[in-house]
């Protein structure tokens, strides 16, 4: 039974105590809060939204002791649908949850300037995403464990572009698109251990030091 199918005539504005010491003042229905009302916890959170058999149900803000906020949608007393989350950063993070969790697709507004948009599973950027920071430039890709991670390809926005890729023995493979034709210089950290002379394929293979991630992978001048 939904809020709207209960019987106007049986709710009664009340107050209610729940058993960890919260308070609640609000719409009540056969001696539970159902309908709207607000929840002062005793560590200084306080919500203000909708209830159903006693419990955070429908649209809803919370506002933790510390200043971060959730706004959106709960069922049975966990964040769960669409939402916006308000960090203590000024980061921000719009989208879906999942029993309290970023899951889904979502974009996150970090306090920089930078936005990620994509999908996560469990509070962490998994699957594919982009990357935009404040600056203009970008990364288009897969992620992993909120790590970039397998395919992605960056873009410098000035014409400049940097793929990554694993081939099938899960060895990253890294290639450049440069915006000019000219004569470069690239620097590169490893040990050479292939190189081809063939003309028409020409490629030096190196075992990169940081080999496990590309949190470090810079702009190639």
């Amino acid at each position: 039974m939904t809020a709207s199918m209960v019987d106007a005539q049986n709710i009664k504005i009340s107050s209610y105590e729940f058993s960890d010491g919260a308070i609640y003042q609000g719409e009540m229905f056969r001696g539970k809060p159902y309908g709207k009302g607000v929840t002062h916890f005793k560590n200084g959170d306080k919500y203000e939204g909708n209830y159903v058999k006693g419990k955070r149900q429908g649209q809803g803000i919370y506002q933790f002791s510390d200043g971060e906020k959730y706004v959106g949608e709960w069922f049975q007393n966990q964040q769960h649908g669409l939402g916006t989350y308000y960090y203590i950063n000024n980061n921000r993070c719009e989208g879906l949850w999942f029993r309290d969790y970023q899951h889904g697709q979502g974009k996150m507004f970090y306090y920089n300037g930078d936005v990620y948009v994509g999908s996560w599973e469990y509070d962490k950027r998994e699957g594919e995403g982009t990357y935009t920071f404040s600056g203009g430039a970008s990364y288009v890709g897969h992620w992993k464990n909120d790590m970039r991670e397998g395919y992605g390809v960056f873009d410098w926005g000035d014409g400049n572009k940097e793929t990554i890729n694993k081939n099938n023995n899960g060895e990253k493979t890294y290639s450049h698109t440069y915006n000019t034709a000219g004569a470069y210089t690239i620097k590169l950290d490893g040990k050479v251990n292939y190189y081809s002379s063939n003309y028409n394929v020409a490629a030096i293979r190196f075992n990169i030091s940081d080999s496990s991630s590309d949190a470090n992978v810079k702009k190639i001048a």
